[in-house]
């Protein structure tokens, strides 16, 4: 894996940085560029001030507010007393892949930096990076603009550029001169900002800001402006899609915080960037996110710098070794060894902000159509029940917050056509979805033992399927909503359920033939939560027999990356009445459930299935070793399983433990487990499960 598309301009690809590349933090463009810059954009007929001012935007106050927020930024700081300042300031840079509809993430590199911050009167900027260390946990050669791997100083020049100009070029500041020609402002609220440590809460007003034409490049978010002078104290925003230079943008989202030091200077607190690429083609849920976040501290106040440290560009930079032997005073995985790459509350919020603030406006800077492949197997995929399939899809996004996806295909084995069509709706905390799919393949619980890419591997290269499929065809409609820490979920569905076969390989186990119409609750933990919780109700009917059935399961994994170790554990079980179909029974033994037992040779109407492991790498990347234990157990009422099904109830539980091996940045995984009451040994090679999603 490389920076590839994914990382496209940020991702230069050699391995180093660019010590040449600009920052945003230059000095300010020439007036008259700025001036022709608001004029271009001011072209496009706003709507009309009484029109504005009936919503509240443009009113006096909200204006009279920003016009303090320019003065007091044409000012030296706001203070004549202040000659210079100097700081030091700490960060973490990770780079990782995400998939948006789950929240699930792989991180492939992560960068701590070091920097010693400077600014003299009037407007001399330097920073000096003297630490730099960074870790892979995927390969990648990316290599990042300079203002990656540095700070704001100036809550940006009056045109905003980042990434060198190859990402945003020129957005026009909100309290940029003459920026009330490019910009509605409304007043939201007088609220109270709170900081880390023994800074002073401040009162502030949020003024919003919105384009007046959105078809051109401009911010969207808010500034909070202190209630005592109109300094800038916030500022929380992401950009029209005119504003990226970068086609591979989806979107970036910047939090800059300010905070009071010694009592009288507004200076850089607090900094967090979000930059998301996907590619502009083909809509493929996968993308990599470069996430910043620094903290600025220990500023020394209008003591003598020499002249000279202000020569050359804004940013140098001490010698490599230097830089790696920095003293940091957290280790490099300290961030993520206490809370993961959880989603940062502020960045997640700034998106939901923009998007009530711009209404019924597209943000996002990939374009509204494209190719859509929701993972590898939905283009190309092979087993022993539909032979080769090959599909294709379309994605349509006609608002922010709504998407249309349709997809289509052929399986050459069973000679028929296969389609599906998602629509979805996300508000601010809801998401509602409709769905309709002919021919859909399914597989028999309720653990996946294979990705689908390994699993068309196998079949093509080793005639093994992992698979026991069954085919659907109809819609559903599921309704969620945020409450918390958990998401609750309500789905009612009406599908005709369709057994497959097979010319060669295992035998496809037949279910029962029919319509099933089933309606179920759902509430699971949000996905970034540390502990992984659901649990569903459901009842249903199909050709007249009524049923029931229930889930639930948890699930906890923990990284130590600074130790190199890792420990997971997870309980899960499921229950289904008498007369449920087919199905609905659960399948337990062999490959990604009891190791060293035949491959879901248990069978029954309720389970019961639990798991430990934990690992250490040996030679990063190269090498980890671990152990595992897993014990499960199968019941099965009056109703037998069908004969052919091959199947029998585990009677006692059924143990299972054996031996881990992790190879190429933990891709690729080794098991070898063994069943201790009357199995055997066995050995499974399988891709990395945080994978799976895409495959």
């Amino acid at each position: 894996m490389t920076g590839g598309p994914f990382a496209r301009r940020t991702g230069r690809f050699s391995f180093g940085y660019d010590w040449s590349m600009r920052t945003p933090h230059s000095p300010a463009r020439p007036l008259a560029i700025l001036t022709a810059a608001l004029s271009g954009l001011a072209v496009g007929g706003a709507p009309a001030v009484a029109a504005q001012e009936a919503a509240g935007w443009n009113s006096a106050r909200a204006v009279e507010l920003m016009e303090r927020a320019r003065a007091v930024r044409q000012s030296v700081r706001g203070d004549s007393a202040l000659t210079s300042y100097q700081a030091d300031a700490r960060g973490y840079v990770y780079f990782y892949l995400d998939r948006s509809d789950t929240g699930e993430t792989a991180l492939v590199k992560t960068d701590q930096v070091a920097l010693e911050v400077y600014w003299k009167a009037p407007d001399s900027t330097k920073q000096r990076i003297v630490g730099l260390r960074d870790e892979k946990r995927l390969p990648t050669n990316i290599r990042y603009h300079l203002d990656h791997l540095t700070v704001v100083q100036d809550e940006f020049q009056n045109l905003i550029r980042l990434g060198d100009g190859d990402e945003v070029a020129a957005v026009v500041h909100p309290a940029a001169p003459a920026s009330g020609t490019v910009y509605d402002f409304r007043v939201n609220d007088s609220i109270t900002i709170a900081f880390q440590g023994d800074q002073e809460a401040v009162r502030v007003y949020e003024v919003e800001v919105r384009p007046k034409d959105f078809t051109r490049p401009g911010f969207v978010g808010s500034v909070f402006l202190d209630r005592r002078d109109g300094a800038i104290v916030r500022m929380t925003f992401t950009f029209t899609p005119a504003s990226y230079v970068d086609d591979y943008l989806d979107y970036i989202r910047i939090a800059l915080d300010n905070s009071l030091w010694d009592g009288r200077y507004w200076l850089p607190y607090q900094q967090q960037v979000e930059i998301r690429r996907e590619l502009p083609y083909l809509d493929f849920v996968a993308g990599s996110v470069i996430r910043g976040r620094y903290d600025i501290r220990g500023y020394r106040f209008n003591e003598p710098l020499p002249p000279l440290l202000f020569l050359g560009g804004p940013v140098a930079a001490v010698p490599e070794a230097e830089r790696r032997a920095f003293p940091f005073e957290e280790a490099l995985y300290a961030e993520l060894d206490q809370e993961g790459l959880r989603p940062l509350p502020e960045l997640a919020e700034i998106r939901r902000e923009a998007v009530r603030i711009a209404g019924r406006q597209y943000l996002s800077g990939l374009g509204r159509y494209r190719l859509w492949a929701p993972n590898a197997s939905s283009v190309a995929r092979a087993n022993r029940a539909e032979g080769t399939v090959l599909g294709v899809g379309l994605a349509v996004r006609p608002r922010e917050e709504a998407r249309l996806q349709v997809g289509a295909g052929y399986g050459f084995g069973r000679e028929r056509p296969v389609a599906r069509t998602l629509l979805e709706w996300e508000g601010d905390r809801t998401r509602t979805a409709v769905s309709v799919e002919w021919n859909a393949m399914r597989d028999l619980g309720p653990v996946t033992a294979a990705s689908g890419a390994f699993n068309t591997l196998a079949w093509t290269l080793a005639d093994r399927d992992y698979l026991d499929p069954y085919f659907v065809s109809g819609g559903r409609v599921e309704v969620s909503r945020r409450a918390g820490p958990l998401r609750v979920g309500g789905t009612l569905l009406a599908e005709a359920v369709r057994s497959g076969s097979a010319e060669q390989g295992r035998a496809v186990r037949q279910v029962d033939r029919g319509t099933a119409v089933e309606a179920g609750i759902t509430v699971r933990s949000a996905s970034e939560a540390s502990v992984q919780t659901s649990g569903s109700l459901w009842g249903g009917t199909m050709d007249g027999g009524a049923y029931g059935r229930a889930e639930a399961s948890v699930g906890i994994r923990r990284a130590w990356l600074t130790r190199g170790t890792s420990a997971g554990a997870s309980l899960r079980g499921g229950w289904t009445s008498e007369s449920a179909p087919l199905h609905h029974r659960y399948l337990l033994g062999g490959r990604g459930t009891l190791p060293g037992y035949g491959f879901r040779g248990f069978g029954g109407d309720r389970y019961l299935l639990a798991r430990v492991e934990t690992s250490k790498t040996v030679r990063e990347p190269w090498l980890g070793l671990g152990v595992f234990g897993a014990v499960g157990a199968t019941w099965l009422r009056s109703e037998s399983t069908p004969v052919e099904w091959d199947t029998s109830v585990t009677g006692l539980a059924r143990y299972s433990a054996g031996f881990t091996a992790s190879a190429f940045w933990d891709v690729l995984h080794l098991e070898l487990g063994r069943g201790l009451n009357g199995g055997g040994w066995e050995l499974q090679l399988y891709v990395s499960p945080r994978f799976w999603p895409w495959l």
